[in-house]
């Protein structure tokens, strides 16, 4: 998972040097938010489907009783609900105005249509968005069960369930919408007022003043197309003009009656309004209604929903839709709460711990009301032609723009003022790197809506680069050249001051590459030359050195000359010292030559001595050796010490060692001791033998000397030649007859009682 992930590598990322930690702190944060999202949302569902297991069995069991049926008829209502409640949608209900209408110039009928016509095509677009809301039409029309009574019930039996109610009533001239409103699982259900006050008539009466300024802007533009203001009237008919000019007079009166600071309820006003005007009010009406549905529903998706992932604000989306042909001063009154309300949406992400998403989420809200920007009334960007407009420059596009981009700057711990739009465009362009490539993207798309200069990645990371070298911050500048060059893998400027940062921190041979980048993507300047030349200096690369100082100096730069002067002088040095070098290798190879041949020559001497007085195999006594001679040329070594054992005893004329003694080993013929010795040094190589045994007993770590008896020198003889183990003789069975044994462990049976005696060669 993401938050595993996340806490393995803070340590990791710490501990590099050249890392921005800053950075990349803040690109993992969205990496654990989203994490965090999805755990919360499988916890959030799982209390969901309990919770509505336990109401659903709660309101069967009320429901078998027809006294509670009686009593409470949205009991079923309720189950229904509950019953197809199998996903997080948000569930929306209308409650229009009741019949007992005051005025019947309301148009009641008129808005519950075009409310409910706008909350399906609302909950249909929202759906194929895969967002889940849900329209219930016509849920109830018993007028004495609605507002707050409706609420607290509908909220004991469907807690489980988000749930949103929008209650409209009218009360003589005033208008008022109403909300109750909870998400999956809320304690309590939030309700305040959200057209609380608003005369109906006043809505009307706008729309037929605004018919009135449509009428007169189309006579002055007639007028200034050489046309006549007698044909702009015969479209609209002698009695429509009429009308125009007896509200116009009304205007100008409640003008005159406002600079008095009258009251215009006092003041007669007899307009006569049309179907267009009570149509286009309750047009206006509706969408109301289905922009505060829409911003719950983005509110409820947003902060409230179980989902896995962050949905970002879908009513943005539908706005061009809705907002179409209205004028601009009705556009901009819908606009600027929305918002407002976006920024409460704002507050509590930042609340809930994912404000490193709140950047984004700006400027897609933004996106997608310019990528329809045709279909306002007013224009979003240009302050000529809508001079008022919430939207145009100066107005909420630079606003939430410039919101975005200081909320994404103080991620990265950088908290300041900024006088202009182009000061924050510019600290942002300096803190930008690769990883925020999706988010500028956005951003310059809002920017260039803006006419303003967009964010260069490339630019910012390498002018930052730049600085730091300035700084001697070498290992964060390599990163940031290293940016540019994966945003513009030819960029020889990104490859050449790498180069040189990478020189800085002794990293000769990366800077030997990215030079060579550099002269092969065309660049072929003399500093480029020179600083290669100075890379393979520091790597004693001295011919290579002197050939790039070469090429600097063909090109101008002056400098490398005395370059290329120290090489050559170091590159002659070594050349002086390579041949010293090589003089007395060879003049050591002769000597060990003549030495191994001199060598050579008198060891095959010894060796044909030894061979010539082996095949003589001398004996005092007569005895034949051959057989010995055979057991020790084979490696039969255990034969061969038996064999050894028995010529012996057959030289003293003796049937078993018990019956040696010390005389008969005083008194052994040293030819035959020594026709012995020299079988086993020969065939073993030098390792055993009596001359062996008796090196090794006159030896410092012995310390005997022959014919002298002494046991405790004797076992020492015998644990360095292997008769002892841990103080423990070995019996002869345990003997090594393996050319693996210790130097001197053969003869073993003879050598013992040599050695015992202190006697050997």
């Amino acid at each position: 998972p993401a938050i595993t992930e996340f806490i393995q590598s803070v340590q990791w990322a710490i501990n590099q040097k050249n890392l921005d930690f800053g950075i990349w702190k803040v690109e993992l944060e969205k990496e654990l938010a989203l994490e965090l999202k999805k755990i919360e949302a499988d916890l959030n569902w799982a209390l969901r489907e309990f919770d509505r297991e336990s109401q659903l069995q709660f309101l069967e069991a009320r429901l078998k009783s027809e006294k509670e049926m009686a009593s409470f008829p949205m009991l079923n209502f309720a189950r229904q609900i509950l019953n197809n409640a199998q996903d997080s949608s948000l569930i929306i209900v209308y409650l229009p105005v009741g019949e007992h209408k005051v005025n019947p110039r309301f148009p009641a009928d008129k808005l519950q249509l075009f409310v409910e016509t706008k909350f399906s095509e609302l909950a249909n677009f929202y759906s194929q968005k895969g967002r889940g809301i849900k329209f219930l039409g016509g849920a109830w029309s018993n007028p004495l069960f609605r507002a707050e009574s409706a609420a607290l019930s509908l909220h004991s039996w469907l807690k489980s369930v988000p749930f949103l109610i929008l209650d409209a009533t009218v009360k003589e001239d005033i208008f008022s919408l109403s909300h109750r409103f909870w998400g999956m699982n809320w304690d309590d259900f939030r309700s305040y007022p959200l057209m609380p006050n608003l005369s109906w008539n006043d809505v009307q009466i706008a729309f037929a003043q605004q018919a009135v300024i449509l009428w007169l802007t189309e006579r002055q533009e007639a007028e200034q197309n050489g046309e006549t203001v007698e044909e702009v009237d015969d479209f609209y008919g002698e009695a429509q003009v009429n009308i125009f000019q007896n509200h116009l007079k009304i205007m100008e009166r409640e003008k005159k009656a406002l600079r008095s600071r009258k009251s215009l309820n006092r003041l007669a006003r007899p307009y006569s309004l049309t179907k267009h005007d009570v149509d286009d009010s309750a047009d206006f009406l509706a969408i109301w209604h289905c922009i505060y549905a829409g911003l719950f529903a983005d509110e409820y998706l947003l902060l409230h929903s179980p989902s896995e992932k962050l949905l970002e604000p879908t009513l943005p989306q539908l706005l061009p839709s809705l907002l179409e042909g209205f004028s601009s001063e009705h556009q901009q009154i819908i606009l600027q709460p929305i918002f407002a309300y976006y920024d409460v949406f704002y507050q509590g992400l930042k609340e809930q711990g994912y404000q490193v998403l709140i950047p984004d989420l700006r400027l897609k809200v933004i996106i997608s009301l310019l990528e329809n920007e045709e279909r306002f009334s007013l224009n979003l960007l240009n302050k000529e032609r809508a001079p008022l407009s919430p939207l145009n420059k100066g107005g909420i596009v630079e606003s939430e723009v410039k919101k975005s981009m200081e909320e994404w700057l103080q991620l990265r711990q950088v908290n300041q003022e900024y006088q202009s739009l182009k000061a924050i465009i510019s600290i942002v362009e300096s803190r930008v790197t690769i990883a925020a490539q999706e988010y500028i993207q956005q951003l310059n798309q809002c920017l260039t809506a803006l006419n303003e200069p967009n964010i260069n990645i490339l630019n910012g990371c390498y002018h930052r680069g730049l600085h730091r070298c300035q700084q001697g911050e070498y290992p964060l500048a390599i990163e940031d050249f290293s940016e540019t060059i994966q945003l513009e893998p030819k960029f020889a400027e990104g490859y050449y001051n790498r180069g040189l940062a990478y020189g800085k921190v002794e990293e000769y041979q990366k800077a030997i590459q990215d030079y060579d980048q550099v002269l092969s993507n065309g660049f072929k300047t003399a500093e480029t030359y020179n600083n290669r030349g100075n890379s393979y200096y520091k790597l004693g690369k001295y011919q290579e050195a002197i050939h790039d100082y070469d090429e600097a100096i063909k090109l101008g730069f002056e400098k490398a000359i005395a370059n290329r002067e120290i090489a050559q002088s170091m590159l002659a040095e070594i050349k002086r010292k390579v041949e010293e070098e090589l003089k007395r290798k060879a003049e050591k190879q002769r000597r060990k030559q003549e030495e191994s041949a001199k060598r050579k020559a008198e060891e095959e001497a010894r060796r044909k001595a030894l061979e010539e007085e082996l095949n003589q195999l001398k004996s005092e006594k007569g005895i034949n050796y051959r057989p010995l001679k055979e057991y020790l040329k084979n490696g039969n070594w255990k034969k061969a010490d038996e064999e050894t054992s028995a010529r012996m005893l057959e030289v003293m004329g003796k049937s078993s060692w018990g019956k040696v003694y010390s005389s008969d080993l005083s008194n052994f013929p040293r030819t035959d001791l020594r026709t012995i010795d020299k079988l086993w040094l020969k065939y073993s190589n030098g390792k055993f033998g009596f001359s062996v045994q008796k090196e090794i007993w006159t030896s410092p770590q012995v310390g005997g000397k022959v014919g002298e008896v002494d046991y405790d020198k004797y076992c020492k003889l015998a644990d360095l030649v292997g008769w002892r183990k841990g103080g423990s003789w070995l019996s002869y069975s345990d003997f090594t007859f393996k050319t693996n044994a210790l130097r001197g462990h053969l003869p073993g049976v003879a050598g013992r009682r040599f050695g015992h005696a202190g006697r050997f060669i």
